[in-house]
């Protein structure tokens, strides 16, 4: 129930959705959707966490895992466009959504962030083992990744994305590649 919730915000929005679709494309009664979830919002915040566990938790615990902290980096950003295309994203759907929403706001900005720590550790891992430059600047290094990861992932939602996608990725590659230690 929760993976087709998230799909259905996903590809349409919080507001793209009411009740009743949720209802019917779920094939749940209105009323068990209310005693769990208490509400749209609550079941919309249900997925939101259920979407970041699914998806994104696996790519985290690659990087936390990787005895090759930046060739896992490099992999994750070659990979990125195909994961971003395959599902898009949720979490830069509602990012891009705004809306003043103060817990979505807190989640989608939690979620991201896990994402962020993620990649300033395997960044610092990779320095620390003799694979980055010393000098590289980890902190900005991880900000340019994940903003263009992200700016990869709402890309995807438009027309003709492909190219714009695979220059995207091969810039994130250079970057990192500039960095790599000869």
């Amino acid at each position: 129930m929760l993976d087709g919730a998230a799909e259905l915000f996903r590809d349409r929005g919080f507001a793209g959705i009411r009740v009743p679709e949720l209802v019917e494309q779920l094939g749940i009664c209105r009323q068990s959707l209310y005693r769990l979830f208490g509400d749209k919002r609550g079941f919309f915040l249900r997925a939101l966490d259920h979407y970041a566990a699914a998806e994104l938790d696996p790519l985290l615990n690659r990087l936390q895992g990787s005895a090759d902290p930046l060739e896992t980096v490099l992999e994750l950003v070659r990979g990125w466009p195909d994961h971003a295309r395959n599902g898009r994203c949720l979490l830069a759907r509602t990012a891009m959504d705004g809306g003043d929403d103060p817990e979505v706001q807190e989640r989608i900005g939690h979620h991201i962030g896990r994402l962020r720590d993620a990649l300033r550790d395997a960044l610092a891992k990779a320095c620390k083992l003799g694979q980055l430059r010393a000098d590289s600047d980890i902190h900005s290094l991880t900000g340019a990744l994940l903003a263009a990861m992200q700016g990869v992932s709402v890309m995807c939602g438009l027309p003709h994305a492909e190219e714009h996608l695979s220059a995207a990725s091969l810039g994130i590659e250079l970057l990192l590649q500039q960095h790599r230690r000869h």
